[in-house]
């Protein structure tokens, strides 16, 4: 099974497609372990892949969408603390490759997630 965000492997993958990838996984875990609780982190903007940025946006939005139906199951949207208040992409929470977060990102990432990891 390919990962969920390969997104960037072909300007054939759709947002359907990514949701269809999610789905298969989120499956596969609930039959193999039906209790777990699921929390699915979004899928991040990052400048080098700005012309995914849409598909990014509709794969997310339909994993959310699938995700309130669910049972023990939560969205953790981190894409839009990613930017700054003009909508323009925070580039100072990327290394040089411009796709992998610095520590400034993932201390964005942190304050989204630990709410969901207390429960």
């Amino acid at each position: 099974m390919r990962k969920v965000s390969d997104i960037a492997s072909s300007d054939t993958v759709s947002s359907t497609i990514v949701f269809e990838r999610f789905k298969q996984l989120f499956v596969l875990i609930r039959t193999h372990l039906p209790g777990v609780s699921i929390a699915f982190v979004s899928i991040k903007p990052s400048p080098s892949r700005e012309k995914f940025w849409p598909v990014i946006k509709a794969g997310n939005a339909l994993i959310k969408k699938y995700l309130r139906k669910q049972k023990h199951a939560a969205f953790i949207n981190v894409y839009p603390a990613m930017f700054n208040a003009d909508g323009t992409i925070m580039n100072d929470i990327f290394i040089e490759d411009n796709l992998h977060m610095n520590a400034k990102g993932y201390a964005i990432w942190q304050k989204k997630i630990a709410p969901y990891l207390l429960k």
